[in-house]
């Protein structure tokens, strides 16, 4: 009954606070000229289609414990619309990747697109294994795609992060990034309703992905809304 009961109040009041950072490509890697070259037998790869088998299978064994990211059929059309996917491997295994979202993104968890200007890229779903990451290689694994893409031509890179994930910004803040906005989203007596607040020089913007008043048009499907 009480999880009934939970589940009908976040129908109805359901709010999330999410924080933008976001940083200079060019800035972020003169703080880590070197990351990629420790000899601990780490190497780094952009995934291609013919690596996704191999992608799902470190997902689906470790990422799906404590979230759900994407499915292969997710994977591949990430791929073909041209974002990009980043790999570290330990002796031929992979063991941590990391994505880079381009133009409009859909973010499923909140109910959102991202618009990524031009010369900018969406940092996401990144994951290590546990027993990697005292080897630093999240931020090696980060330092290799700011470099790929800023060979590209891409000169500004962000991410959004929950304010109740601590572990999730620090790691930001270590690589650099800085909060440039807020976003807060989710539902208030069942409307759903969208605030943000984004720095000039911001290199995204964010736009509804559904109608405010969708849930009540479920309820009342003949009202005007």
């Amino acid at each position: 009954m009480r999880e009934k009961i939970r589940w009908y109040f976040k129908l109805f009041w359901s709010i999330k606070s999410v924080g933008v950072y976001g940083g200079s490509l060019l800035d972020l890697i003169k703080r880590f000229p070197n990351e990629r070259e420790e000899d601990d037998g780490a190497s780094f790869a952009r995934v291609t289609q013919k690596e996704i088998p191999e992608l799902m299978k470190l997902h689906d064994n470790h990422c799906t414990k404590w979230n759900y990211l994407f499915s292969m059929e997710e994977a591949k059309e990430r791929l073909s619309r041209g974002h990009r996917c980043f790999a570290v491997y330990f002796e031929g295994r992979m063991v941590g990747f990391l994505w880079a979202g381009v133009g409009k993104i859909y973010s499923k968890d909140l109910n959102f697109f991202l618009n990524m200007k031009d010369k900018s890229y969406y940092s996401s779903n990144g994951f290590v294994l546990p027993e990697f990451r005292n080897k630093r290689v999240y931020q090696r694994l980060n330092t290799y795609a700011m470099l790929e893409m800023r060979n590209e031509g891409f000169e500004g890179v962000y991410g959004i992060i929950r304010t109740i994930n601590k572990p999730a910004i620090k790691a930001v803040v270590n690589l650099g990034l800085e909060k440039v906005g807020w976003i807060y989203c989710g539902y208030v007596l069942g409307l759903h309703v969208l605030q943000c607040h984004l720095s000039k020089n911001c290199g995204m913007r964010i736009e509804r992905a559904i109608n405010p008043w969708h849930r009540y048009k479920r309820l009342l499907p003949k009202v005007e809304l």
